[in-house]
């Protein structure tokens, strides 16, 4: 591929991102994350948290233009082996019919499909055009060889099932795209020669995709969902969801009109038609778009909140405008603060404002036009900004790091961070009624449904350092966990106990958790205090025992020690003096 399109891959293939097991193919990482010459920034670095350094902006520069040499002169030799194996191929195609490809033509199929973006489809239409028609002669002769959709993503069919779907998505986008990026009739020969053989490839993979899914599915049959790891269930659900075009955002930050530069507009979206791919979406944390169909340059972007962190399983929403994009970096605009209440980091502010060296926002190397990439920024957010620590990413405070000052503040700070992390990033996004970006509800649904045992567990680690938060963690409760809505009282009894003070212990993980009603817990403290050797535990398991009553407390902190308010009115009533 070809590094100098203004589009290159985000981040150096092979480059694996800490934390993420993510990994982009292809190059070796750099071998140091600091150049040599910027030692001095380094230590800068160190000192802001981590997120930007005041490096020597000279030397930063020529090492990015000798970077940028060495990657070209890389992506030159690797095409042209590319092209080389492709050619041999195609001239001896008949061959496939009476034996599989070679593990080096296909490890070539699987790179051709995996790191070519669409804006590269026309200055490489015989490699790919080529690669296409191998692929369509492996599916007809030899489908064992294509692998099976239901195993690791690393067989030749996911790489045809990701090449489709971008091919999908530019599909659906180019009337979009012609609407911003001018009149096509006003287009050259040459440019409306690319666009033909783009069409043709957008064909040609629509054919391969459904020819190829088919003859796999033939081969391997299909297995249910429920038979893989909650890591592979969570990725072949949530994928098809990472990137899509929606009539409208509303409510969107940035209210400017659309720009005036057809070209960027249409570089634009083929860029982000490639995002279907190359969007992270794992267990541990995953980012979502939403692009304004008819406004490609207004983007919403949804965070999940990395794993390990006080942010985890949060859902964070930003509005990102492209507005000189890529010539310049977007306007980044952080929307879960609590309608302004809350500042969620050092780099996020309660008015939205997102500090990054990437936008300008923060001291470090800022964007670089034809390198810097939208996926650089949202994957910084995610990876140097909701961090496990964030309180030492303000200035000054790294030096506090490994003391005892140092991790008792951080932990206090973690503390409310969990807090604000509950009440504005997990709880409204837990009802379609309360969910206030609507165009990411199906995503929001699936990241609930798949990981509603983890998120349980998370919570109540939460509850137990922080009392405070017993109403929102209840409220939580009886959303995520199948108790809330379906299972009977008697048996979820038998699985879980309540103590005198409130607290919950989970006797089986496996089913969701029912706590009684405010006036019941208040009747049964006053009834222990008459008869000691009436306790929660042993009354749960009287045959007698009335159902345990679902409740749901919004924002009632503090309440739960105490049983407060006993005026019966609470969510679960207080109508049956049971003996639960």
């Amino acid at each position: 591929m070809d590094p100098d399109d203004g589009f290159p891959p985000p981040f150096p293939p092979g480059f694996v991102l800490p934390g993420f097991g993510m990994e982009f193919p292809g190059f070796a990482a750099p071998a140091a994350p600091f150049p040599q010459s910027t030692a001095a920034g380094a230590a800068s670095a160190a000192t802001a948290g981590g997120v930007g350094y005041a490096g020597d902006k000279r030397s930063d520069a020529a090492n990015l233009r000798n970077g940028k040499k060495q990657a070209a002169k890389r992506c030159k030799e690797e095409k042209a082996k590319q092209e080389r194996i492709v050619k041999t191929c195609v001239s001896n195609i008949e061959s496939i019919s009476k034996e599989p490809p070679s593990d080096e033509v296909m490890q070539t199929l699987r790179a051709v499909l995996r790191e070519y973006v669409p804006s590269e489809w026309a200055k490489s239409y015989k490699l790919i055009r080529g690669t296409l028609t191998i692929c369509e002669a492996i599916a007809n002769f030899q489908p064992q060889s294509l692998g099976n959709m239901d195993d690791e993503d690393e067989g030749l069919i996911h790489a045809i099932d990701e090449f489709g779907r971008q091919a999908d998505v530019l599909a659906s986008t180019d009337d979009a795209a012609n609407h911003l990026g001018g009149d096509p009739s006003s287009a050259s020969r040459s440019s409306m020669t690319n666009a033909q053989k783009e069409q043709d490839v957008i064909a040609s993979s629509k054919r391969l995709r459904k020819l190829a899914m088919k003859a796999s599915l033939d081969h391997f049959g299909s297995e249910e969902i429920g038979v893989m790891d909650p890591h592979q269930n969570y990725r072949k659900a949530l994928r098809p969801l990472c990137f899509a075009l929606v009539p409208k955002l509303k409510y969107f930050k940035f209210g400017q009109k659309p720009t005036d530069r057809g070209r960027n507009i249409q570089k634009i979206f083929k860029e982000i038609s490639a995002y279907s791919n190359s969007l992270p979406v794992e267990y541990g944390s995953s980012i979502f778009l939403r692009v304004q169909e008819d406004r490609l340059d207004r983007i919403r972007a949804l965070i999940i909140g990395p794993e390990d962190t006080p942010y985890a399983n949060g859902c964070f929403v930003f509005d990102i405008w492209l507005n000189d994009y890529p010539n310049s970096s977007p306007s980044v605009h952080f929307l879960t603060t609590g309608g302004g209440k809350y500042r969620f980091n050092p780099n996020l502010y309660n008015c939205g404002k997102v500090c990054l060296s990437l936008l300008g926002t923060w001291t470090g190397p800022g964007w670089v036009s034809g390198s810097s990439t939208l996926l650089q920024v949202l994957i910084s957010i995610q990876s140097l900004i909701l961090v496990p620590d964030p309180y030492f990413n303000e200035p000054g405070y790294s030096r506090e790091q490994n003391t005892p000052r140092g991790k008792a503040a951080s932990d206090r700070y973690n503390r409310d961070i969990k807090k604000q992390t509950l009440e504005c990033a997990i709880l409204p996004f837990l009802s379609a009624s309360t969910n206030p970006y609507p165009e990411f509800q199906d995503a929001i649904d699936k990241h609930f449904h798949f990981k509603r045992h983890a998120i349980t567990k998370q919570l109540a680690l939460w509850h137990e350092e922080n009392s405070s938060l017993f109403g929102m963690y209840i409220s939580a409760l009886n959303h995520l966990t199948p108790a809330g809505k379906k299972r009977n009282a008697e048996q979820i009894a038998t699985k879980t106990k309540v103590h005198d003070n409130g607290h919950i212990e989970i006797l089986d993980e496996d089913v969701g958790i029912a706590v009684p009603s405010r006036a019941t817990r208040k009747r049964r403290k006053l009834r222990n205090a008459e008869s000691t050797t009436a306790t929660v535990a042993t009354s749960a398991t009287q045959p007698s025992a009335a159902p345990v009553e679902i409740f749901d407390i919004d924002g009632d902190e503090g309440g739960g020690s105490d049983g407060g308010g006993g005026d019966g009115s609470g969510s679960g009533g207080g109508g049956n003096d049971d003996d639960d």
